[in-house]
């Protein structure tokens, strides 16, 4: 079932159809917005951090609002005050939280790739295949190591994947529009 398939619906369709250029023009922001965040990988970086921290207050909040899942709240309370203490630091100091952020990171990737080797190693007699897990694991080990030494260039490299995402992301919604042109002549 495709995007723009309207059996289901016929009246879903034909409605947003009707508003194709709107979304070519959202499309079009993200394109722009993205060719800037590739162009200006200082200011892809920022908006990296302030998503980042958007994300951590939410997930503060989301914290206390299900607190009551818990037989002690205080808990929940004290750990969604927390993160929205984080998001708030990530906020008012994004280049701290960049840098955080790559360290997270590369520990992150140095523990998956140990426990990689360890599997494959481990797996080796019952697995077919298993000295692919063995070069992941190894590759996860040295881009931790990479993201450790050299954080910056962790965080230039999340810039720039958050430049293409956005980039490509406008490009389908653009294509998205034109395929919603396309059904609003029908």
């Amino acid at each position: 079932m495709s995007a723009l398939d309207t059996t289901s619906d016929p009246g879903f369709g034909r409605s947003l159809a009707k508003l194709w250029w709107l979304v070519a023009l959202l499309g079009a922001a993200l394109v722009v917005i993205g060719i800037l965040l590739l162009a200006n990988l200082a200011g892809a970086a920022f908006t990296l951090a302030i998503l980042v921290g958007i994300g951590m207050i939410i997930s503060g909040i989301d914290e206390i609002v299900q607190a009551d899942r818990h037989v002690r709240r205080w808990p929940s309370w004290l750990l969604g005050a927390l993160w929205i203490v984080v998001g708030v630091v990530a906020f008012a100091w994004p280049g701290v939280t960049l840098w955080a952020l790559a360290v997270v990171f590369g520990i992150g990737l140095l523990i998956t790739g140990v426990l990689e080797i360890f599997f494959a190693i481990r797996m080796r007699r019952e697995m077919q295949g298993w000295y692919w897990a063995l070069i992941t694991g190894a590759l996860a080990v040295v881009a931790g190591v990479m993201s450790l030494a050299w954080p910056d260039a962790t965080v230039l490299v999340l810039a720039v994947l958050l430049g293409i995402y956005v980039l490509l992301r406008g490009l389908a919604t653009l294509m998205f529009a034109f395929g919603l042109r396309s059904l609003a002549k029908l």
